[in-house]
């Protein structure tokens, strides 16, 4: 089963029952995860993780999920394919303890969306930015991945407004985390 297995993957095997039920209750609501092609490699607390990198599902009412599987539905947000949602649920991750949110989190550092951008520089705990720290440092090619998006976004939507790169809000967020 396709969705099981991009659900469980993005996730730490400790969460395998969770990501089971988030499968059952997202196919129960006829969650599209035809459109889900990409997908990003990265490595947490030495296990292999696979999130992908665009979701196409609707927000659904979550009463019959636990706390910790309306957490990993709402990292799986962030992978949403609508701008909105991914900055709404992000505001709704940033202070969340857990590190399988970190990744998600991680991934928008990367994003087009300067809103998105602007509430990391906002609002990202302290915590976060160091436990962020330590998951770039472990994942040196997915660091270069979010380098080169930062670059290529700015350069085809954010040159003319932002002429200097060095001072643009994505290089300047990701260099805060990555290079102290």
């Amino acid at each position: 089963m396709f969705e099981k297995q991009l659900i469980s993957k993005a996730f730490p095997s400790y969460l395998n029952q969770d990501a089971a039920i988030l499968v059952d209750f997202l196919i129960k609501r006829e969650a599209c995860f035809e459109d889900v092609l990409a997908e990003e490699r990265v490595v947490l607390r030495g296990e292999s993780l696979i999130i992908p990198k665009r979701v196409y599902f609707g927000q659904y009412h979550t009463q019959s999920l636990t706390y910790l599987q309306e957490m990993m539905l709402n990292c799986l947000y962030l992978c949403h394919h609508n701008g909105h949602l991914r900055e709404f649920y992000l505001r709704e991750l940033l202070a969340v303890k857990e590190d399988f949110a970190l990744p998600f989190i991680a991934k928008l550092f990367g994003d087009y969306v300067i809103e998105i951008l602007e509430v990391l520089q906002r609002e990202l705990p302290n915590n976060t930015r160091d436990r962020l720290k330590v998951f770039f440092r472990a994942n040196p090619l997915y660091q270069k991945r979010i380098e080169s998006r930062i670059a290529s976004y700015w350069d085809c939507f954010y040159r003319n407004t932002h002429p200097n790169f060095k001072k643009y809000i994505g290089y300047k967020l990701f260099q805060s985390i990555t290079n102290n």
